[in-house]
């Protein structure tokens, strides 16, 4: 319970960082936490309150946010190789986070939009494996160098 408060959390935090960066350069200071031209935007804006509309916006930060918690889980797999950690963790986010940034209406449901979801998501996805992969080995490196000099 604990992971999913705190997944849950962490992406309602970031959710809003990110809806008031896009709202704060894209809608001439208009809050929207979903973008109005997105699908989802579109049909949520048109047919419940702007209330409404953030209380989904919040769920799916939410379920962004646990879902990320409990795909770290697959990085504790001691008997599984880094390569089929990596690639497991990459499908279960992509798997998870595609339909959901449909739903919280980052992306519209087309193809081209789509497209560009898959470029961004998977940069994203290798700047950030790249750079825990780099803090890693620098700890592995501390603690090694701690052991030989005891």
């Amino acid at each position: 319970m604990k992971m999913i408060l705190r997944g849950a959390k962490v992406g309602v935090i970031v959710g809003i960082i990110v809806s008031i960066i896009n709202s704060y350069i894209f809608a001439e200071g208009v809050y929207y936490p979903m973008s109005p031209y997105s699908t989802s935007g579109a049909y949520f804006y048109a047919h419940v309150s702007e209330t409404t509309t953030f209380i989904i916006a919040l769920i799916v930060w939410a379920l962004i946010g646990i879902v990320s918690i409990f795909a770290g889980q697959i990085f504790l797999k001691e008997d599984w190789s880094i390569f089929k950690m990596t690639a497991t963790h990459f499908i279960t986010m992509f798997i998870f986070f595609l339909p959901l940034s449909i739903l919280g209406g980052w992306y519209p449901l087309k193809l081209g939009a789509i497209l560009s979801f898959i470029i961004i998501f998977t940069i994203i996805y290798i700047i950030i494996w790249t750079t825990l992969l780099t803090i890693n080995i620098l700890r592995i490196k501390k603690i090694n160098n701690e052991l030989n000099h005891s």
